[in-house]
């Protein structure tokens, strides 16, 4: 009937079909089965409108199910075209379901790039300019399909204007509107940078935080779709979200808190985690204060829940306050941090590749500080709880081979110059055969961090460098390629490795010396760099290294680290290319903490203090922005005294810009009685000493007009 040369027979049989489809959801199946639905597309092709209008309302009864979007796919090769011309109609309700379709049909990815340059996209950018709600609604959710997770559909869509409309439609006062429109600009600009900026220029950030104060929490899981989708690798939206102006923080941890046991729920509090940690971006100092929102009870309680994002979400917040910094890891540990991460651990077979990954680097970061500093406290506690066995049980029972290389990793850091863990490691742990198994891989960064487990392994321990000699596996031609590359992180993590392991890769000690000699030489030139990134690496290799060998650090001193850590450690300006972009706050800091490393160095202790006595504040940012602690002991008490006692001064001229600069507010006071200005005392000394030169001059007439020309330029330019 429906391919029946009479148009009211083919109008009958499609109203028919409406009906049934309506009220009965089993009838879509014998319409798949006996080629049903390429015979309802072909009527599109009718100009007939209600007979448009009921086959689009059969296709959109059924379109629901997978086997009926492939098939609709199938059925006609011009399929955006025909959708196209469907979308010029100036019928509201033809539009309203052909934007239904084209949603359900993109749910198969590769309907989507049949759009791409379609005409389709210009009909629906005109839908969003309609004064009626329905046709809004599916027109959005069209728009959130066809571009989901595909770069080039964006941009298409953003090319016609779509991001600006989507922006004004969020200043609506509806409620559903506001949410498929959330969604669907959450979709245009998911992990894409221009349209980002076009979006947040248009004011969509301050109009999504206000969606996100909706009592409904499916209009809130929709505004953190979009939060999510706007910071992404988009460093200016994150910092706009975390300001006081928006503090997004604040109603995602709300959403996180919904104490319901339903399958909702529990995607809403996923995802408000997904959001608020897609605030940290790739900043240390950013990502450890959306850790502390967060909290840490609440990282506990995520641990402990069943679900594979919350679990993945937090421990990549523990990472975050962790990292580097001993307070924070001793928090933690009285937090009782380290129960359900050893649950966790227990039941490694159960979770997925991601989670055991950032939970295996957990326990990394947990037991080392600054400068490699082991954290025995942590290190010790970690053990008792049995984790050295559970982790190699872990790296044995994997085939993913990165896995491996972080229990290799945390290993390493658990017994990090502490013997009682070595002793208990190597009862169960064969390192020879470590050596063995990763000098098999061949991936790059695979590769070196594999090489960076064993330079832990050997850091400060003779007897390990003597084992890894002996297996005769380890040599320069492993790191030099490394050194040698484009990639400057590359290089500089390369260099750390071969002092580390110049007594494994040189097989004599004049061989040993140049390769740590090459090494020192080519961090100090990478030290020139502008890469932020690259600068805070490199400055915590320094640090770590300053005081593992003797000579080491008279190599740093020796090609002039110490002033170029000083020169960074002032650096404010901007970076020239985002590539250099980084953490500024953790550059400084890491700069600090090397300089303070350095110090233990007899020449570099000479040269730092005559610096510091030269310009005081030097200490004072060096003390801001790292530890008192990290400095020596000896240059802290011997600096801080001569400070108490008056720090010897130069020369005249210094001596004399001191007083220029402490006299300023002073100089220039006028007396409450008279407008006369007080003379500083500069002047008075000036005045003074041009008198007494006069006179010592005037009693030599041969020389006395050359002299008094001399000594007055002199005086003028002091």
């Amino acid at each position: 009937l429906i391919i029946h040369p009479d148009l009211p027979m083919k109008r009958a049989a499609v109203q028919c079909l409406h009906i049934m489809t309506t009220h009965g959801e089993q009838f879509w199946r014998p319409l798949l089965e006996t080629d049903g639905i390429q015979r309802l597309v072909s009527l599109l092709k009718i100009t007939d409108v209600n007979l448009i209008l009921s086959t689009l309302s059969v296709l959109c009864n059924i379109s629901t199910n997978t086997e009926v979007r492939l098939a609709i796919s199938t059925a006609e090769n011009n399929l955006s075209e025909m959708f196209a011309n469907l979308l010029k109609f100036h019928n509201d309700e033809i539009r309203s379901k052909t934007a239904i379709l084209i949603a359900d049909i993109c749910f198969i990815p590769s309907n989507q790039e049949r759009f791409l340059a379609s005409e389709a996209i210009v009909g629906l950018s005109r839908m969003l300019d309609s004064p009626i709600e329905d046709v809004l609604v599916n027109a959005c959710n069209a728009i959130d399909l066809l571009c989901r997770k595909n770069q080039f559909m964006q941009n298409e869509l953003a090319k016609h204007g779509i991001i600006e409309k989507l922006t004004e439609l969020l200043a609506l006062d509806s409620k559903i509107l506001r949410g498929t429109v959330a969604s669907a600009l959450a979709s245009v600009t998911y992990n894409n940078m221009a349209n980002q900026v076009i979006a947040s220029s248009k004011g969509a950030l301050k109009l999504i935080v206000e969606l996100m104060q909706d009592r409904e929490f499916g209009i809130r899981y929709k505004g953190s779709l979009a939060i999510e989708a706007l910071a992404i690798n988009n460093l200016e939206n994150q910092k706009q979200f975390l300001s006081k102006y928006l503090n997004v923080q604040k109603p995602l941890n709300e959403l996180m808190e919904i104490r319901s046991s339903e399958e909702w729920a529990l995607e809403v509090r996923e995802q408000g985690a997904f959001s608020l940690w897609a605030l940290g971006g790739q900043i240390k100092s950013q990502q450890r204060y959306v850790a502390e929102c967060f909290g840490i009870p609440h990282i506990v309680t995520m641990l402990l829940s069943k679900s594979e994002k919350l679990q993945y979400v937090s421990l990549n917040a523990v990472i975050a306050l962790a990292d580097e910094s001993e307070p924070n890891q001793n928090r933690l540990y009285r937090e009782n941090i380290l129960a359900p991460l050893i649950r966790l651990l227990k039941h490694y077979h159960q979770l997925s590749h991601r989670v055991l990954l950032v939970l295996v680097q957990s326990f990394s970061v947990l037991c080392v500080g600054v400068s490699l500093t082991p954290n025995t406290l942590l290190q010790n506690a970690i053990v008792e709880h049995n984790a050295i066995s559970m982790i190699i049980r872990l790296m044995e029972s994997t085939q993913h081979v990165d896995l491996k290389v972080e229990c290799c990793l945390s290993l390493a850091k658990l017994v990090l110059n502490n013997s009682a863990n070595q002793k208990q490691l190597s009862n169960d742990f064969n390192i020879a055969d470590v050596v063995v198994r990763f000098s098999e891989i061949n991936e790059s960064d695979l590769k070196l961090r594999a090489l960076l487990a064993l330079s832990l392994f050997a850091y400060n321990n003779l007897e390990n460098q003597c084992i890894f000699k002996d297996t005769n596996k380890i040599s320069y031609d492993s790191f030099r390629t490394f050194i040698d590359s484009s990639n400057t992180t590359y290089s500089a993590l390369a260099c750390f490795q071969v002092i580390v392991l110049a007594r494994v890769i040189g097989n004599t000690e004049d061989e040993q010396v140049t390769l740590t000699a090459l090494a020192i030489m080519k961090l100090a030139d990478l030290l020139l760099s502008t890469n932020i990134s690259l600068i805070t690496q490199i400055a915590k290799y320094i640090s770590s290294l300053a005081r593992v060998r003797t000579g080491i650090s008279d190599g740093f001193v020796s090609c002039q680290v110490l002033e170029r850590l000083i020169e960074k450690l002032y650096t404010l300006s901007p970076p020239a290319t985002s590539e250099d972009a980084g953490d500024e706050v953790e550059m400084h800091s890491t700069c600090a903490i090397a300089i303070g490393a350095l110090s233990y160095n007899k020449t570099a202790f000479r040269l730092l203090y005559n610096l510091v006595r030269r310009d005081p504040t030097l200490y004072d940012k060096i003390v801001e922005c790292g530890q008192r602690s990290c400095m020596s002991p000896e240059f802290v008490k011997f600096f801080e005294s001569e400070r108490v006692n008056g720090l010897p001064v130069d020369s005249l001229s210094l001596h004399l810009r001191v007083l220029e600069s402490r006299s300023a507010s002073s100089a220039h006071r006028r007396s409450t009685f008279s407008d006369r200005k007080t003379p500083s005392r500069i002047e008075t000394a000036n005045s003074h000493l041009r008198i007494q030169t006069t006179s010592v001059c005037s009693t030599i007439p041969s020389i006395q007009n050359k002299r008094h020309l001399r000594l007055s330029s002199k005086l003028s330019h002091t």
